[in-house]
């Protein structure tokens, strides 16, 4: 993979690992505090969850092998 692409995958990996964990934290502030809601809740992070860890993973691979 050439340096350019690369840099461009690892952004993307990187803004979305940003967004999701910015949605995780969110959800699970609601679970913290909403009571009955936190059962609806509750599913979602523990989904979003490796998954967050997954894409910052893939980023930092990205960032080790073709950077």
């Amino acid at each position: 993979m050439k340096p350019e692409a690369a840099k461009s995958v690892q952004k993307g990996l990187t803004e979305a690992t940003t967004l999701l964990s910015s949605i995780l934290e969110g959800a699970r502030t609601v679970v913290e505090k909403a009571g009955e809601v936190s059962n609806a809740v509750q599913p979602i992070v523990e989904r979003l969850e490796p998954l967050v860890e997954r894409v910052g993973v893939a980023a930092l691979w990205v960032a080790k092998l073709w950077l």
